[in-house]
């Protein structure tokens, strides 16, 4: 009788269905995961958001294989980016016969960095109150954003900066020590003679920076060095 048991147990082992795969839209999200992290290291610290677009028939079709099938990516070209709407082709194999599915998925991968909060005007200096620190999705963004509100503090907004938006660094510029239009003093300078007059600049700038320089008496344009808040350097 004993032996009848045996047999009969052991039959049911043989003929019993493999347990279903469980939860495949983790296994799969963890593989894209795991792929993106393979092409972006950078993104380690981030937060990695994997949401998946109409998946519902394809994640059942691929419950109902085994626990021991093996799930992975397949081959994609070396242009693919994994950022923002994608779609990527999964492969599934059991016992030596693999299926293969296209599932659409959204990247987005949210880092805290410097955003306006509140519309920015041209020529505006920015101050503390103009900025903040909030988590944006970087995935398809260019890396010229800033970290730090330091690192914006006192620039002079270059162009329109809507409210809530990420400012970049081709958005602001460093606030130039002397601008377009203001009166300066100009030191001409030579071998023999130095010689003081008043003049206006043509350009903006910063100190040590090369601008151009109207004379008021001979109206003659010079180049000058910026020396000083309002004085500027002419070598002859």
């Amino acid at each position: 009788m004993r032996a009848v048991y045996v047999f009969a147990l052991s039959f049911l082992i043989l003929v019993s269905p493999s347990v279903a795969l469980t939860d495949p839209e983790h296994i799969i999200s963890e593989k894209i995961r795991s792929f993106v992290l393979a092409k972006h290291p950078a993104w380690a610290k981030d937060d990695i958001r994997i949401t998946f677009k109409y998946p519902e028939d394809t994640f059942e079709k691929i419950a109902a294989y085994g626990d021991k099938a093996a799930v992975k990516i397949g081959q994609v070209s070396h242009l693919f980016r994994p950022a923002g709407s994608v779609i990527f082709p999964i492969e599934v194999k059991e016992n030596n016969k693999t299926a293969k599915y296209l599932i659409r998925a959204k990247i987005e991968v949210f880092r805290k960095i410097v955003a306006a909060s509140k519309t920015l005007r041209r020529k505006e200096i920015i101050a503390p109150d103009d900025i903040t620190i909030e988590a944006k999705d970087i995935a398809l963004l260019p890396e010229k954003y800033f970290y730090s509100v330091d690192d914006v503090l006192t620039r002079e907004v270059k162009s329109s900066i809507p409210k809530r938006s990420v400012i970049f660094e081709w958005m602001i510029k460093k606030k130039p020590l002397l601008h377009r239009g203001e009166k300066v003093t100009i030191l001409v300078i030579s071998d023999k003679v130095k010689i003081e007059t008043r003049g206006i600049a043509m350009d903006e700038g910063n100190m040590g920076d090369e601008i151009s320089v109207k004379c008021d008496e001979s109206k003659k344009t010079l180049k000058a060095k910026i020396v000083a808040a309002d004085k500027v350097e002419v070598k002859l």
